[in-house]
């Protein structure tokens, strides 16, 4: 949380959505997603309902098409390298959608015991 946000950014210093995802998912799982956005919402399984941390939701800024990706930290909180605030933010879910329009969820890790 507070890191800044920078556009093409992959560490601590400072990242974007993509890159902050890409590296908390590494840190995490030990698996490492594409770079960009658009690559990572291909990967995984698509969720529809029973929505847990660890989701990947995928969204674009309503006055803008370019694609943004958030890491959900329960059902309904979220995790961001927000543009606007310049920095990582967790934010209540219904709040997050006044700001996004949100288009789907994707699970980019499945454990089976």
């Amino acid at each position: 949380l507070g890191v800044r946000y920078v556009w093409g950014g992959t560490t601590h210093a400072g990242s974007d959505c993509s890159g902050l995802l890409q590296r908390v998912l590494v840190d995490s799982t030990g698996v490492l997603l594409p770079r960009h956005t658009g690559d990572q919402r291909r990967v995984g399984a698509r969720v529809t309902d029973d929505l847990r941390a660890g989701d990947l939701l995928f969204a674009a800024p309503r006055s803008q098409k370019v694609g943004h990706v958030l890491l959900m930290t329960s059902p309904t909180t979220v995790l961001h390298a927000c543009r606007t605030e310049h920095r990582v933010i967790e934010e209540d879910l219904a709040e997050n959608a006044v700001r996004y329009r949100h288009q789907g969820y994707r699970r980019p890790v499945t454990f089976r015991p």
